[in-house]
């Protein structure tokens, strides 16, 4: 039975990331949930009711759909046309010929962990990145310039170390990809995952639990926390228990808080549900091509949306929506800059905007501006 990863959940659980990209692509470790179900199953498509977010076109016959935010594609059983398995009172995987749960189903009830939240994924990616990272094998292999402590510490023969810097494997491996350049006086705590073509800049400190996705640029302090590809965080600043969407630009300066001064669980606001976390850690949850300026302070459990233009000398809104221009005063940021400025970044980094990508832009901003 072919498997079909599908959008059963509320997609709005997993702002702001999941707002520009398919559940599935969302990282949970050093894999995207999708490269998870493939490993494990071998072929599989994905399907979206979002006319935005591209799918594959579905084989013929009976399929077993399944919720990409189950946590492990080995805990989905086989199962028989019309069957639905519900953990914790939600559907999470059902076999069908077509991509609706079948109305005269057989329910069948059955622990399978999932994930209900983006902040979920965050307070569990060091252990993830940790058991991907060994699951990858990761081996002793950097140049005479890096003061190593522990063992598992892999940086690419292409990656460019221009001083000497410190990488701590004690606490878990550390894989650096190929054309990465790092400057002097850098510290990497593991588990620690930096892509191909980054750059780390000189007395840049990374804590545990970081993912840098390829052409990231950093710089400050970072600690647990996820950056898709071409994000720049250049200046000092902290960032940490975060979870950073592509093409954003955080000016210099930018700082997160992630902890109350009174140590109490954080709250936060998906436009009008608000869910206390239960986590005491919780930092800044930003969409792709979303921008800081300088000194930009966030408190904690911000969830910033994507394409919004954060320059408000006060402390920001928690919850700032998609295309908001926040200043003084949020306004809406028009589409027509939002994608002429976007497609400024992506040509800066050798990326052409398609007509598939615009026609998202277009469409978010009709979703949730009007």
């Amino acid at each position: 039975m072919k498997v079909v990863l599908i959008e059963i959940q509320d997609i709005k659980r997993f702002y702001p990331i999941s707002l520009t990209r398919g559940l599935w692509e969302i990282k949970t470790g050093v894999f995207s949930q999708y490269e998870r179900f493939r490993k494990y199953f071998g072929q599989v498509f994905v399907f979206s009711k979002r006319d935005y977010i591209s799918s594959d076109t579905l084989p013929e016959g009976l399929k077993l759909f399944v919720d990409p935010m189950v946590k492990d594609p080995s805990s989905i059983p086989e199962l028989k046309p019309g069957e639905v398995i519900y953990s914790k009172g939600r559907p999470v995987c059902f076999a069908s010929e077509t991509p609706e749960i079948p109305e005269n189903v057989k329910r069948i009830d059955r622990d399978i962990p999932f994930y209900s939240y983006l902040h979920e994924i965050i307070e569990e990616f060091p252990d993830n990145l940790k058991k991907d990272l060994i699951q990858m094998e990761v081996k002793d292999d950097y140049p005479n310039v890096v003061k190593a402590i522990g063992r598992q510490i892999q940086i690419h023969r292409e990656a460019k170390i221009s001083g000497e810097i410190t990488v701590n494997a004690e606490n878990g491996p550390v894989f650096i990809g190929k054309g990465t350049k790092i400057e002097p006086y850098t510290y990497i705590d593991g588990p620690a995952f930096i892509g191909e073509n980054c750059l780390i800049k000189a007395g840049t400190r990374i804590e545990g639990g970081v993912y840098l996705g390829n052409w990231t640029k950093v710089a400050g302090e970072i600690e647990h926390t996820i950056i898709h590809g071409y994000s720049n965080k250049q200046h000092h600043g902290f960032l940490g228990h975060s979870y950073i969407g592509e093409w954003v630009n955080l000016g210099a300066g930018t700082t997160n808080s992630d902890l109350k001064n009174n140590y109490s669980n954080i709250r936060i606001k998906i436009f009008d549900e608000e869910i206390n976390t239960g986590l005491m850690f919780l930092g800044l949850l930003m969409g792709d091509h979303s921008k800081s300026a300088i000194n930009t302070s966030f408190n904690t459990g911000t969830l910033a949306g994507p394409f919004s233009n954060i320059f408000t000398r006060e402390f920001p809104p928690k919850f700032i929506p998609p295309f908001a221009w926040v200043g003084e005063k949020m306004d809406v940021y028009r589409v027509d800059k939002a994608i002429e400025t976007a497609r400024k970044v992506m040509k800066r980094r050798g990326v052409e905007m398609d007509s598939g990508y615009e026609f998202m832009i277009k469409r978010l901003f009709e979703i949730y501006t009007q």
